[in-house]
């Protein structure tokens, strides 16, 4: 029993690493099933490749999304949110508080990095919202652009639903990005350079 016990432990301490580079990878291959019936018996066999092609696709989309997308989204975030009056001030702020984020990270005083420990969970289930929206975005729309110039590729009638299902995540995605970044402002001015402000 305490084996299990142990065992389920770990799995929820790597949670984390899960959500941001395994799962979205095999979730844009149960998207991509579903949006083209052809490929559902080579996506259903187990085989090695469909493996690969999972574990290989999930650290693609999150590469992709911390790399490129996430930064368009948080200018306009941090502008609606009035903490700057300039596009220019928006790269600082972004900067400074990514430096916040690795200081709290670094920092000695348990306090600190409990607080940026739960904030990187917050974080880690944000990001494969993130990353499962654009797969329920782009790969329907990706499929029915294919179905376009290519007569005999037929795409699923459910792709319309998977589109509408993926805008909403990533709606909701904003939403919640909006309310850490927030909280992020915060804990940057109570634990500057990721230490406790003296009282």
């Amino acid at each position: 029993m305490k084996q299990a016990a142990d065992a389920i432990d770990k799995l929820i301490s790597h949670m984390g690493k899960i959500l941001r580079y395994v799962a979205p990878g095999f979730a844009s291959l149960f998207v991509i099933a579903a949006a083209i019936p052809k490929t559902r018996p080579w996506l259903s066999s187990g085989s090695p490749s469909v493996v690969v092609l999972g574990m290989l696709l999930g650290p693609t989309i999150y590469a992709v999304h911390t790399g490129a997308l996430i930064r368009c989204l948080w200018n306009p975030i941090i502008l609606r949110l009035r903490e700057v009056d300039t596009w220019k001030g928006t790269r600082k702020k972004v900067y400074e508080l990514g430096l916040q984020r690795w200081l709290r990270r670094a920092s000695e005083e348990r306090e600190v990095s409990s607080i940026q420990g739960e904030m990187d969970e917050w974080g880690a289930m944000l990001n494969f919202l993130y990353c499962l929206s654009y797969t329920m975005i782009f790969i329907p729309c990706g499929a029915k652009l294919i179905q376009c110039r290519i007569v005999d590729a037929v795409v699923s009638p459910t792709w319309i639903i998977i589109l509408l299902m993926g805008l909403a995540l990533l709606g909701a995605a904003l939403i919640s990005e909006c309310r850490i970044i927030r909280m992020e402002i915060r804990l940057g001015d109570k634990y500057p350079d990721g230490k406790m402000t003296k009282q």
